[in-house]
């Protein structure tokens, strides 16, 4: 096979040393962090702590506590008596064979044995660089079943490096997707291999891969595609199929057996823990799917993060995708339905911003075929060969570079605009004066005290401003001719204000200053008085109603009894999900304190 297939052979162990280079030259810091926690956190909750079910959050508190894993743990969700992983558990699955090298190695070592020390964190480098080069591996046995040698050389070469599968693959393995990849690759390799002689362990293999993807990734359920549409391209060979699947249609149920079966320790799980077979884990009104609003233009072409503005070599694989049914005709349907519903899905789902969009990395092996059907047409033009140097030559420098970026923090992960990006390309520093055009930093005001950084550059207005002069409840203790709000058991909440954003502002983000003066008559408890803004999702999703995103309780603190004190915080709007969704803003006093409110005042800052 060497000897045959040499070219590509060759590039396949080049890029093997390559990633290995990087790989371990560059380590994550920590790679148990936001997503990739949660899809681990199976295996050391299991394992280690033997609470599957997280009943005890606090040996979880002390793991965030020592490595910082996430800022907020929206990886688990309450129910009833236990703290429930949101994630699928297919990458546990995936990954437990590595899981317990790193154990081994750490009970072995000075390093803490508790699932997350850097044994463990080498052992998930070691796995994520297994799984890519067992997807190369494999990619290339696809490409080689429908290509010249060649071809599949220059395929390899520049899809893995001129494309942002090079940085997902080397200097962050904490996402799913390059797992994923390397499923798809041997989802369509045995798809092929049955097609051409059915056997009962190529379909057995079929079904545990697509068990796998879904139980991993739930909207990869689309791979089903796959082995549902290959060989598919004409009347004939739609007859030919369903011949060949009555023929072997015990292989179709062992197919789905396998298929469920890899999907039963996700139903043990909710259904030990719940009673019910199914948990909806997707409430984050944040992150869900808005079907009826897809961003096709927005993913493909933005500047925060579109496929083609950080991975332009992939739109050759959308030109390639009208050329496929005449080289490659048994893929063609199964392609096609497969790429323009995923790209219906990331469009349609309103969170996923990062680099160059990451969801569409796992598509990267089905999307190989028809970027060699270009390269085979480009090799076959012989004006047009040296051409490939220069233009693959720039996409490689271009991946590299903008992989340094992103270490180096010079490209954001989701505040990128026009003006940041050609002022940044191909840079490798970038000023201060340059970040300024940037996107506004949603958490700037968690990261600046809850200041305005520089109150020069918006546009002021007045919200509201309560004075109680008429809707007061109480009479001010100072002067008995005023009349103010007073908070108490009786009245725990102080009129406040639940506005849509799209009357407050056509910007996507604003400033709210939020002022009044208070008159603590009781000593209060800690955190017993609290200031309350927030957003509240009114989209279209109904189970998220009325839930909160970026959900802020400010604590009023205890100052001088029997004196007015004034207080003033500034609050940065999140990133919408909807227009309809509204700013709320009220006080709460959840204990029986008594204390006196006035002038109640928000501007906007815009």
């Amino acid at each position: 096979m060497l000897n045959t297939n040499k070219f590509s052979a060759y590039t396949l162990l080049f890029l093997a040393l390559v990633l290995g280079v990087l790989k371990f030259s560059f380590q994550q810091t920590n790679i148990f962090s936001y997503d990739y926690f949660g899809l681990y956190l199976y295996l050391p909750a299991t394992f280690i702590y033997h609470d599957p079910g997280i009943s005890d959050l606090s040996w979880l508190q002390e793991i965030i506590g020592n490595y910082q894993n996430t800022h907020s743990l929206y990886q688990i969700q309450p129910e009833g008596d236990y703290n429930l992983i949101r994630f699928f558990c297919g990458m546990s699955v995936l990954l437990s064979p590595f899981f317990f090298l790193g154990h081994f190695i750490a009970s072995l070592s000075s390093y803490a044995a508790d699932g997350f020390s850097y044994p463990y964190q080498l052992a998930m480098m070691i796995a994520a660089y297994f799984y890519v080069i067992v997807g190369l591996i494999f990619m290339r046995k696809v490409l080689l079943h429908f290509f010249r040698d060649k071809v599949v050389a220059v395929t390899l070469l520049a899809m893995y490096l001129g494309t942002n599968l090079l940085f997902w693959t080397t200097f962050d393995a904490g996402a799913p997707h390059t797992i994923l990849f390397t499923l798809y690759a041997l989802l369509i390799w045995y798809t092929i291999k049955w097609h051409e002689r059915p056997k009962i362990v190529l379909a057995v293999a079929i079904g545990l891969l697509l068990g796998l993807i879904i139980v991993s990734r739930p909207t990869d359920i689309i791979a089903v595609f796959i082995p549902l549409m290959y060989g598919i391209y004409d009347r004939e060979s739609a007859v030919a199929k369903w011949r060949t699947i009555r023929t072997h249609i015990h292989h179709v149920f062992l197919l789905i057996g396998a298929t469920f079966l890899m999907g039963l320790p996700q139903l043990v799980y909710y259904y030990y823990h719940t009673g019910q077979f199914f948990l909806s884990t997707y409430n984050d009104p944040q992150s869900g799917f808005d079907f009826m609003h897809p961003r096709f233009i927005w993913v493909l072409f933005s500047y925060r993060k579109g496929l083609f503005l950080y991975a332009p070599l992939m739109f050759l694989a959308i030109i390639g995708l009208f050329m496929v049914r005449r080289k490659s005709p048994a893929l063609f349907y199964a392609l096609l339905l497969h790429t323009f519903i995923n790209l219906y899905l990331i469009a349609s789902f309103s969170s996923l911003i990062s680099y160059g969009w990451r969801a569409f990395i796992q598509s990267y092996a089905l999307l190989a075929i028809p970027f060699a059907t270009v390269i085979d047409w480009w090799l076959r033009k012989k004006a047009f060969r040296l051409a490939m140097i220069p233009v693959f030559g720039f996409f490689i420098w271009l991946s590299f570079v903008q992989g340094y970026q992103i270490i180096m923090a010079i490209i954001e992960p989701s505040r990128m605009t026009r003006e940041y990006y050609w002022r940044s390309f191909g840079r490798k520093w970038i000023s201060v004066e340059d970040k300024k055009l940037l996107r506004p930093d949603v958490y700037a005001d968690d990261n600046n005290g809850n200041r305005i950084p520089d109150e020069t550059i918006y546009n002021q207005r007045e919200l509201i401003h309560y004075t109680f002069d008429e809707n007061g409840n109480s009479i001010d203790p100072w002067d008995s001719t005023n009349r103010v709000f007073l908070l108490n058991s009786e009245f725990p909440f102080s009129p406040g204000v639940k506005v849509p954003h799209k009357e407050i502002t056509g910007k996507d983000l604003v400033w709210y200053r939020i002022s009044f003066d208070y008159y603590y008559e009781d000593q209060p408890q800690e955190k017993e008085v609290l200031l309350i803004a927030t957003y509240t999702y009114q989209g279209e999703r109904k189970k998220s109603v009325n839930m909160a995103y970026k959900y802020r309780a400010f604590p009023i603190s205890n100052s001088e009894l029997h004196k007015w004190h004034v207080y003033q915080i500034d609050y940065l709007s999140p990133e919408i999900t909807t227009k309809n969704d509204r700013f709320e803003c009220y006080l709460w006093n959840r204990g029986q304190t008594r204390v006196f409110i006035n002038n109640f005042r928000i501007q906007v800052f815009d």
